[in-house]
């Protein structure tokens, strides 16, 4: 099976895994704004922002490190290459993971009072270390799969936690009233993905267990070094907002402020971009042609997709809200939605452009450039949320992602020798906006029919203006559809 046509079906699956896991946080957080109340559902969102950035230190890089040094073994079928890396990072990784649990049970209350001024989340912060153990063994288990190209078994894995998680964090949370219902059933259903993922391990791909090989500790070792600085800085940097918040304003602020960043994380991620990892560590051995043509293609569909779903969600996020959520919740979380919309281009922009320079074994970019841009960060963090109050974590957040876009992009060409059209970039910002601003001529969706029929408008006048401007043509729409629609 060709690259580009390996690529499409298993990107589809993750499509598939992501639209699953994504709308099941979204519909467990309209259901949990009904049943918990904001501090409640405050403290919900805040153990797994915390349980999600504490990840990054027990993930150590081995989730990137096996996708780089390992899948061009799976691709070549070389098992003892294999099954040598995939043992090593996963001893690693259990070593890290335990050592940030027990200093999170250890020093939680110290944490909880100097570096929040809450002493309450103190047993939040323990919860969020038990959910940590789960969440991290999972996601390795995942990257395994992703690296092999078996994305069917992820996805299989993911729809029994996602019917899992629905049905435990529901009913707990009904049960107790409380975060912790909720945190107990999210912490089983990921344990049981977890173990259905180890099972086919054992029972499919047994060499991973049995069989060992040689290790390139010189090349991995740097890179783990790389990636774990890159990955730290780069969660560090994505979970900066929710940590301001939970700091500077009232715990229930962070409750409020997943609502919105849950809808643009959930739609970003249903872009397959970690997908790309795998490919591009196997284009990167290849002549440098083959790289630049699959960056070309995958830059200027992705944002052909990004730029206008992020339009059109911040032109619908008062609809949203105020149609899903109730009391206090819709009306804090409205404008906030409204500009982390945006941030739906400039999240998988990134993502897709971090894991390039990984690919070429460049991981100190993104970790440069991540290092510049938190303390800018930090400080626009403090001034905004300080000055303006919840708004301001998401003004900062949003001109902190463009500003490592702009950075990642000029490096492109002299660190990575491949160019990026900046008409892929500009055209679907013109046809956008265009639709943008011709929407806010027509009187604001009052029912969802209403709403639905504008959204079909608006995707029906982009397209349109699209092929007039030439950022998309028929043959490559036909192309795109051969590629998913042909069998393999």
């Amino acid at each position: 099976m060709g690259i580009a046509r390996r690529f499409t079906k298993n990107a589809l699956l993750q499509i598939g895994v992501n639209i699953t896991t994504k709308l099941v946080a979204l519909v467990l957080a309209v259901y949990l704004t009904f049943i918990l109340d904001p501090e409640n559902f405050g403290m919900y969102s805040w153990i797994i922002a915390m349980a999600l950035m504490l990840d990054t230190f027990a993930n150590f890089g081995t989730g990137n490190a096996i996708s780089k040094f390992a899948a061009p073994a799976a691709m070549e079928n070389r098992q003892k290459t294999f099954a040598a890396y995939f043992k090593y990072l996963f001893r690693i990784r259990l070593i890290a993971l335990a050592i940030i649990v027990i200093l999170v049970m250890l020093f939680a209350e110290f944490i909880a009072t100097f570096a929040f001024n809450k002493p309450f989340l103190a047993f939040p912060l323990r919860l969020s270390a038990l959910f940590l153990i789960a969440y991290s063994i999972s996601g390795y288990l995942q990257a395994a799969f992703v690296t092999m190209q078996r994305m069917e078994f992820v996805f299989g894995a993911m729809l029994a936690q996602a019917a899992l998680k629905l049905a435990l964090v529901i009913s707990l949370a009904l049960l107790t009233k409380s975060f912790i219902g909720g945190i107990a059933g999210y912490i089983a259903a990921i344990a049981v993905a977890a173990f259905v993922l180890l099972f086919i391990i054992a029972r499919k791909y047994g060499f991973l267990l049995r069989l060992s090989g040689a290790v390139d500790k010189k090349a991995l070792f740097p890179y783990l070094g790389f990636a774990v600085s890159a990955d730290f800085i780069f969660i560090l940097l994505a979970s900066m907002d929710v940590l301001m918040v939970s700091a500077l304003l009232p715990i229930e602020n962070v409750g409020f402020y997943s609502i919105a960043m849950s809808w643009s994380s959930a739609i970003a991620g249903m872009i397959p971009v970690y997908m790309l990892f795998p490919v591009f560590s196997e284009l990167a051995a290849k002549p440098l042609a083959h790289l630049r043509e699959a960056f070309r293609h995958f830059f200027k569909y992705a944002l052909f997709l990004m730029v206008p779903v992020a339009f059109l969600l911040a032109y619908f996020s008062d609809f949203i809200v105020k149609f899903l959520y109730r009391g206090a919740y819709a009306a804090a979380a409205s404008q906030v939605l409204f500009v982390l919309s945006f941030l739906i281009m400039f999240s998988a922009l990134m993502v897709f452009l971090m894991l390039l320079y990984n690919a070429i074994g460049r991981p100190d970019i993104p970790t440069k450039i991540y290092g510049a841009v938190l303390v800018y960060d930090i400080i626009a963090n403090y001034f905004l949320i300080t000055n303006f109050g919840l708004i301001g974590a998401a003004y900062a957040t949003l001109s902190s992602y463009i500003l490592l876009c702009i950075a990642f992009l000029l490096l492109l060409k002299p660190i990575a020798k491949i160019p990026f059209s900046a008409s892929a970039l500009i055209k679907p910002l013109l046809a956008s906006a265009v639709v943008f601003f011709a929407l806010l001529q027509f009187p604001k969706p009052a029912s969802l029919a209403m709403a639905i029929a504008y959204f079909a408008l608006a995707a029906l006048a982009y397209f349109i203006i699209q092929l007039a401007i030439k950022g998309i043509s028929i043959s490559e729409l036909k192309y795109l559809k051969s590629r998913i629609l042909k069998p393999a």
